[in-house]
């Protein structure tokens, strides 16, 4: 028979707990760090530019305005008008969309199984692209709630309203969604 006994000293097992929680907390901190990398880098000035300006959006006009304000020329009239559901749960899709929401002062967790309405415009100023971009906005009771910026390539990007140099490393792709 084997017998092991073991001594435990209250400060060596506290230092232990201190040690495993600070390399744990490390590298949660370097994950978050370099998830980012795919996202838009100069987030600066984004939130408080869309939340100084009216997210009215009962009319064609006041979305029209919402999208100027940030520099963007569109298309008159939208290209699509359709109702979407927020799911009740969020897969990875959603969660990666939401976020670009959080980074433009939105969040469409608060809104989880409610029906939106996706007004879709034509970009017709996107820098440093060939293809096909489009303006989406997400309204809910006469008021934007969300929305992006894409492209309609397979290789396409995504990002927030806010313009920025058309870098790779600056875009967000999230595919699957809608």
């Amino acid at each position: 028979m084997f017998t092991m006994s073991l001594r435990f000293n209250a400060r060596k097992v506290a230092i232990g707990l201190v040690v495993i929680v600070s390399v744990i907390s490390a590298a949660f901190i370097f994950a978050n760090r370099n998830s980012g990398q795919l996202k838009e880098t100069d987030l600066s000035g984004a939130k408080k530019k869309s939340d100084s300006i009216s997210k009215e959006a009962a009319s064609n006009e006041e979305r029209l305005k919402f999208l100027e304000s940030f520099g963007w020329k569109i298309s008159e009239e939208a290209l699509e008008i359709a109702e979407v559901i927020i799911p009740e749960e969020f897969d990875d899709v959603y969660l990666n969309y939401n976020e670009i929401q959080k980074e433009q002062g939105m969040d469409l967790a608060k809104l989880r199984g409610k029906r939106v309405k996706r007004y879709t415009y034509a970009v017709k100023n996107y820098p440093g692209t060939t293809s096909e971009v489009r303006a989406n906005l997400l309204v809910y009771n006469g008021k934007i709630v969300g929305g992006d910026i894409s492209s309609t390539s397979l290789d396409g990007f995504m990002h927030g309203f806010a313009m920025r140099e058309t870098h790779a490393s600056t875009r967000t792709y999230v595919s699957g969604l809608y």
